[in-house]
């Protein structure tokens, strides 16, 4: 079982009080530190939404606290982390050096325009087996 946050604090908490869990979905951001707002819910334009990078190192600061194995999403920032290919590289050279080893990054895809999933895919292998560029 695990459990799932966009809040550092919570597996802070969760660790101090021994709860039996086998994993946690940590977000990079913490989209819930005031009223959330969905832009696409609400109809907003998505900068509405706020994605602080202090977020990421507060939860990485907490996964790497935490011997239990870590799934982190929202590393792109629902996108705004993958504007270029370098922005995207960056993104993940960041999540990987500040996660454990044995955690995973979980990224969703958005096909419609180009092949995100292989490009997401390249730049990963190239970060975690160590090839030049990354």
């Amino acid at each position: 079982m695990g459990l799932g946050t966009h809040q550092p604090g919570v597996i802070e908490h969760v660790e101090s009080q021994g709860w039996d869990l086998d994993f946690y979905m940590t977000s990079f951001y913490n989209l819930a530190k005031k009223r959330k707002r969905v832009a696409a819910v609400e109809g907003l334009d998505a900068s509405a939404e706020v994605f602080d990078p202090a977020d990421r190192e507060a939860m990485c600061r907490a996964i790497r606290a935490t011997a239990r194995p870590c799934l982190a999403f929202k590393v792109l920032a629902a996108g705004r982390n993958a504007g270029s290919p370098e922005s995207r590289r960056a993104a993940f050279k960041y999540a990987y050096a500040n996660i454990k080893p044995a955690d995973a990054v979980v990224v969703g895809v958005y096909q419609k325009d180009r092949d995100e999933l292989a490009e997401d895919v390249a730049v990963a292998r190239e970060i975690l087996l160590g090839k030049a560029g990354a």
